[in-house]
């Protein structure tokens, strides 16, 4: 079965910490993104939202479960969905990377997926990449006000 993958990047004029900061914190999720609401089910490690956080997001009647797998302060930040798109397998991990002049970053989102019905990877993929991107500009624009 064909590995679906999303690359996408955006840059940030805010510190790889701050957008991290912003990355990481679940609940701070319903303030800039679609997500209504969003809360952890289970803490990680480090404590909140490190590895083995379980992270909910709602919006609407549409809601996904996700699992922190990454925690790499201020670098790396990486989930796995455990539920709410119909795909399996499906791993993000989001690079940021301090620009040169320290002033800013640039925040690259990752992802792969394995459609689970026929014929429906293209059209995920799509939709996919425009959700991310949209959260990624999101991110990078939340950190900017904060930085």
């Amino acid at each position: 079965m064909k590995l679906h993958v999303i690359d996408l990047s955006v840059p940030c004029s805010a510190p790889a910490e701050v957008a991290f900061d912003v990355l990481r914190d679940a609940v701070g999720w319903s303030k800039w993104t679609a997500a209504k609401t969003a809360y952890l089910e289970r803490e990680g490690t480090p404590a909140p939202d490190g590895v083995g956080a379980i992270r909910r997001f709602k919006t609407g009647p549409f809601g996904s479960r996700e699992e922190v797998v990454a925690y790499e302060a201020p670098t790396h930040f990486a989930y796995i969905l455990h539920s709410g798109i119909p795909v399996r397998d499906y791993r993000a991990d989001v690079t940021i990377t301090p620009n040169e002049a320290g002033t800013g970053c640039s925040i690259a989102w990752h992802s792969t997926f394995h459609r689970k019905q026929p014929l429906t990877g293209a059209a995920t993929r799509f939709m996919l990449h425009r959700f991310l991107l949209t959260t990624a500009r999101n991110l990078a624009k939340e950190a900017e006000a904060r930085g």
